[in-house]
Parts: C-alpha cells; sequence; structure tokens
C-alpha cells in the first residue's frame, strides 16, 4: 500500500511538473509574439523556477524511494538524476532565473530546456500512471481474483465478437 501511494503522489508531482514547464513555455512564446513585456515574462518564470526544482527533487527521491519494489523505478530513478544534478548546478551559479535584459538572448536555450524537459516527464508520467495501475491491480486483486480475471481475459480473447 506504500509504494501504490508513492505512485499516487509521484502521479500529481509530475503532473505539476508537466504544468509549469508548459506554462513557461507559453510565456516564452506570448513574449516572442509580443503579447507581454520581457519584464512580465521575467517575474512569471522566475516565480516557478524555485518550486519546479523542489518538486524536481522531491520526486527524485520518491522515485528512489521506489527503486527496491519495482525495475520500473531503477530506470525512472536513472533518468531523472540528471536532471536534478542539471537544477542544482543551474541553482549554485545563479542561471536559474530569467533576467529581463537578457531573456531574448536566452529564449531559445529556455525553450528548449523546457521542451526536453517536458518531453522527459510526459515519459515519465505514462510510466507512473502504468505503475500505478499495476501496483494497485496486483495489491488489491486476491490470488482467486486473479485466476478468474486471466480466466476472463483467455475467454475474451478466444470470443468472436466482429460478427455485427
Amino acid at each position: 500500500m506504500l509504494v501504490l501511494t508513492l505512485w499516487l503522489i509521484l502521479f500529481l508531482l509530475l503532473g505539476g511538473l508537466l504544468g509549469v514547464n508548459m506554462y513557461g513555455v507559453i510565456v516564452l512564446q506570448d513574449l516572442q509574439s509580443d503579447l507581454i513585456n520581457p519584464h512580465d515574462c521575467a517575474n512569471r518564470i522566475n516565480a516557478l523556477v524555485v518550486p519546479e526544482f523542489v518538486g524536481q527533487a522531491v520526486c527524485s527521491g520518491l522515485l528512489t524511494l521506489t527503486c527496491p519494489w519495482s525495475w520500473l523505478g531503477v530506470v525512472l530513478v536513472l533518468v531523472h538524476l540528471p536532471i536534478t544534478a542539471f537544477h542544482a548546478k543551474l541553482f549554485a551559479t545563479q542561471e536559474h532565473v530569467v533576467h529581463v535584459t537578457d531573456v531574448f538572448a536566452k529564449m531559445d536555450v529556455e525553450k528548449n530546456r523546457r521542451g526536453v524537459k517536458m518531453g522527459v516527464y510526459v515519459a515519465t508520467f505514462v510510466c507512473v500512471v502504468y505503475a500505478s495501475v499495476e501496483t494497485a491491480v496486483n495489491s488489491f486483486l486476491t490470488p482467486e481474483g486473479k485466476a478468474q480475471a486471466a480466466e476472463f481475459f483467455k475467454e475474451a480473447m478466444t470470443n468472436n465478437l466482429h460478427h455485427f
């Protein structure tokens, strides 16, 4: 039950991380389309940088907790640890904030970073959904229920339902 709770918390965290990155890309796109000014763009992005970094660190920590129970957790940890290390490097060198004066110069780099992170978060999100459903089914079904489900799916595979 603890593992299922961890997967569900990861589901919520990754949804939040996806939303934050998507919002950042939208704000940068609005700046590029001249819908907002650089000052507003920098303020909007900078307000979400530290929560994103904290969410990523918590996500990596929770993935580390799920490792002993799942091969998928190990793979996801190996994917998320470099992102966490990259965030730590950005924070240590004070490169994590977007400055008003050079937001146009760094726009393409920032959009590319956020795009790559969104791709990783989407792939991880799909894996976490799969793992949480698998964990829920395995933890809530009794052995008799698993046998009945297997029989049901075998029967469903052998029946021809295409006679309409």
